[in-house]
């Protein structure tokens, strides 16, 4: 699967288009096709890894540990985890933080779901964008 990736911190033009492998939902994850992928200004912060006090608290002191960057995402869930309840395949989602590639799992526990009866067509927007 193809996804935005960097493996050091700068300016845009760490970033580069790269193939990852598909991600698999942990128990208490969903699986979401995405649809729409909003860049948050914290996006910024965390590609360029300033302030560099970020970098000690978790997000990678050389290069960022999570190579995709992103955090708000809308799509579809194509799989959910075992410790799932409230979702299921082929529901319409919106979710943050960590929307990075064209499938990324994301917890159930920031995620909101419409049935696919009740959403929004899929030429508008289905989340309001933040920032």
């Amino acid at each position: 699967m193809k996804a935005i990736t960097q493996d050091k911190y700068g300016s845009a033009d760490v970033l580069r288009l790269g193939a990852i492998e598909r991600p698999t939902p942990s128990e208490r994850e969903v699986l979401v096709r995405v649809q729409a992928a909003g860049i948050a200004r914290g996006v910024l912060h965390v590609m360029t890894g300033e302030p560099y006090l970020m970098r000690l608290v978790g997000f990678g002191l050389l290069k960022p540990k999570n190579p995709v960057p992103g955090q708000d995402v809308a799509g579809i869930v194509t799989a959910t985890g075992a410790g799932v309840t409230r979702f299921k395949s082929v529901m319409r989602s919106s979710a943050s933080p960590r929307a990075r590639s064209p499938s990324t799992p994301s917890p159930a526990r920031t995620s909101s779901a419409t049935s696919p009866r009740t959403s929004r067509s899929s030429r508008q927007p289905p989340c309001p964008s933040r920032g």
